[in-house]
C-alpha cells in the first residue's frame, strides 16, 4: 500500500472485527481486533500481534492459504511466546493446543528470527538443557512418570510444562503442596520421541530434553 497505509489503523485498508464469536482469531492493533490488516511496505523486521479466542481447550492451526508476490526465500513465522519458538508456516502449518479463553499476548506473525540478547551469566534466569545442582529431571520408563528431584530444597518448583519438539504444549502441572524432594508427574498416551520439559522455579527457569521410548 506504500504511503497509503501504515501499521496503525487505516480505514479503507483495515477491516475491524464486529462479531462476538465463541472461537475467533484476529490481528491486534492498538488493542483493536482486525480481520484484515493492510500495511505500507513489507518489512522483514515487522511483527504483527495475533489474538486467539477459544470456548474450550483445543488445537489451533496456523496456515497459509495463498501467497502472491512473495519472494521464494522469504520466511513466514508464527512466534509462540509460550515456548519461545519460531514456526515457519511457509510449507507447513503450526498446530498448538490453546487453553479456553482469550490469548492476546502469545502469538505474532513475523518474518525474521530474532536472536536472544545475551545476559551476564550471573543475571540469567533461563537455563537451556541444563540442571541447577538442586533440581534434577528424569523420565522413569517403568512407571511412565516425570521425576523431579529437589533434595537440597534451596529452590521451590512451581510449575512444570511438557512440550513436543515442534513446540506443541502437551501437559502442564501446577506444583502446590507437593513433596519437593521427589515430585512424580504421570504422563500417558505419548508417542515415542523427544520431548522438552520446562520447569519454573523460585530461582529461575530450566529445561531439558527427554526421550520417551
Amino acid at each position: 500500500m506504500n504511503e497509503k497505509a501504515t501499521d496503525a489503523i487505516d480505514y479503507g485498508y483495515d477491516g475491524t472485527s464486529f462479531d462476538n464469536l465463541p472461537n475467533d482469531i484476529y490481528f491486534l492493533t492498538n488493542e483493536m481486533k482486525l480481520i484484515i490488516q493492510g500495511v505500507g511496505r513489507f518489512d522483514t523486521k515487522a511483527s504483527y500481534s495475533i489474538g486467539v479466542k477459544a470456548d474450550i481447550e483445543g488445537t489451533v492451526k496456523f496456515m497459509i492459504d495463498e501467497l502472491e508476490n512473495f519472494g521464494k526465500n522469504e520466511k513466514i513465522f508464527i512466534y509462540d511466546s509460550e515456548n519461545e519458538s519460531y514456526n515457519d508456516i511457509r510449507d507447513k502449518s503450526y498446530e498448538v493446543i490453546v487453553p479456553r479463553g482469550v490469548s492476546n499476548n502469545r502469538f505474532s506473525l513475523c518474518f525474521k528470527l530474532k536472536k536472544k540478547k545475551e545476559k551476564d551469566p550471573k543475571e540469567k534466569d533461563y537455563i537451556e538443557n541444563s540442571d541447577p545442582d538442586d533440581v534434577k529431571i528424569a523420565h522413569i520408563q517403568k512407571k511412565n512418570v516425570l521425576e523431579i528431584t529437589n533434595k537440597p530444597l534451596i529452590t521451590t518448583v512451581q510449575k512444570v510444562s511438557l512440550y513436543s519438539m515442534t513446540g506443541q504444549s502437551i501437559a502442564n502441572w501446577e506444583i502446590e503442596n507437593s513433596m519437593q524432594e521427589n515430585i512424580q508427574l504421570p504422563i500417558k498416551n505419548l508417542s515415542s520421541g523427544v520431548y522438552i520439559v520446562k520447569i519454573q522455579t523460585s530461582n529461575g527457569d530450566l529445561s531439558k530434553k527427554i526421550i520417551i521410548p
